[in-house]
């Protein structure tokens, strides 16, 4: 299933909406969504994951680097509403 990816921005905080898989044919899709809000001085990225529907290492991977590229600005990733299945693959 093919990435959808939306966004709306509050100062410095953007809340990223994630439709589909995130794998690793799409996790570069993901980045550049998520580091072209970080160049645009967003340091909180909130990522709904209620349409997420299937996580794989290369979309943890991205996770991981967008937590990397804020937390030297003092920001902050969150996700929420994540679907039972991807909280396995998570935890």
């Amino acid at each position: 299933m093919p990435l959808d990816l939306s966004s709306s921005l509050d100062g410095d905080t953007a809340a990223v909406r994630i439709r589909g898989d995130l794998d690793v044919a799409t996790a570069a899709d993901l980045w550049s969504h998520l580091s072209g809000l970080i160049e645009g001085g967003c340091t909180r990225i909130v990522i709904d994951c209620a349409g997420m529907t299937f996580l794989d290492s290369s979309g943890i991977a991205t996770l991981v680097r967008c937590l990397r590229a804020v937390t030297p600005r003092g920001g902050s990733v969150r996700l929420r509403r994540v679907d039972a299945r991807v909280l396995e693959i998570l935890t």
